[in-house]
């Protein structure tokens, strides 16, 4: 256990890049009316390839090997250098850069911290126990430190004007909190329909096949809708099938049956595609060329 952990700490590096960076290079190289028919078609791969990933796993533990859920990314990581090293092709001005370690470092602390605490905190020590305080203090400091540093930061990690763009603010909070739903539901549904429900592993997998489903339908219908009837009016229906989704998991019961769950998972994959994608076109539009990684990041970040 301690390896796998370990190696999946030197996995989240990689995929903390790849995300924002691929969104990213979808803004640099398209116009603001193709661009959220593009993020759409993005959304989808994203959606599929996210979702999908339980029912595959849930396959492969049962019938093969739990090991293949690791090698299958190596042809795969193959086949994404070679698609960027032929046909992306980037006209930048190289310079420089001061990165910002010290706010990278701060938060990486207050994050890990309040990880750990939410985990421990109630089982392994009780939530006034030294340890869980310990932590909390630690967590809030750092916190602190770290927004003490990005006002001072030449080029600061996380720069705090963005923020001052209500629609990037909203989008930030809304993709925070559609974030934790996502990684919620692909924690516990399986193990839910599986433990409580007593189903295999791949009925488990493919109840969050049905959000993989209706994420890349919304996302690419979602450019569409962005050019007609515009971002807020897209993110309300989004908002609208999240709400949906949610009310029908949460009233589920264990003799529901894997049916129920596979439709609350639908409507949940609905909002995140309509979500997702009107929330990055948004950003991007209003944010500069130099900003627009830190922006579309700073997303990324929110949902992951």
């Amino acid at each position: 256990m301690t390896e796998l952990i370990i190696y999946r700490f030197v996995q989240g590096f990689g995929a903390g890049a790849v995300a924002p960076v691929a969104s990213t290079i979808i803004g640099d190289i398209y116009k603001n009316e193709e661009r959220a028919r593009v993020q759409g078609y993005l959304s989808s791969v994203w959606g599929i390839s996210a979702i999908m990933g339980p029912a595959l796993g849930g396959l492969l533990v049962e019938s093969l090997t739990w090991k293949l859920v690791f090698w299958v990314n190596i042809p795969l990581g193959l086949l994404s250098f070679i698609g960027i090293w032929f046909f992306l092709h980037e006209n930048i001005e190289k310079k420089k850069r001061d990165i910002d370690y010290l706010g990278a470092t701060l938060l990486t602390l207050s994050i890990s911290t309040l990880m750990v605490l939410l985990v421990e905190g109630g089982v392994k020590w009780s939530w006034a126990s030294a340890p869980v305080i310990s932590l909390a203090l630690v967590a809030i400091i750092t916190f602190i430190l770290f927004i003490l540093q990005e006002k001072k930061a030449a080029e600061p990690m996380m720069p705090f004007e963005i923020w001052q763009e209500r629609s990037i603010l909203i989008a930030n909070l809304v993709s925070l909190t559609t974030g934790v739903m996502m990684i919620g539901l692909s924690s516990f549904l399986p193990t839910f329909v599986q433990g409580v429900m007593e189903r295999s592993p791949t009925v488990a997998g493919f109840t969050l096949t049905a959000m993989s489903i209706g994420w890349p339908i919304a996302s690419m219908v979602s450019g569409r809708l962005l050019l007609k009837i515009g971002f807020k009016s897209t993110s309300l229906l989004g908002g609208c099938s999240l709400i949906l989704g949610s009310l029908i998991l949460v009233w589920m019961k264990p003799e529901s049956g894997p049916v129920i769950a596979a439709m609350g998972s639908f409507f949940v994959g609905v909002g995140m595609g309509l979500t997702s994608t009107s929330f990055i076109v948004v950003i991007q539009k209003n944010v500069s060329w130099e900003r627009r990684g830190i922006a579309t990041a700073s997303i990324c970040s929110c949902v992951i």
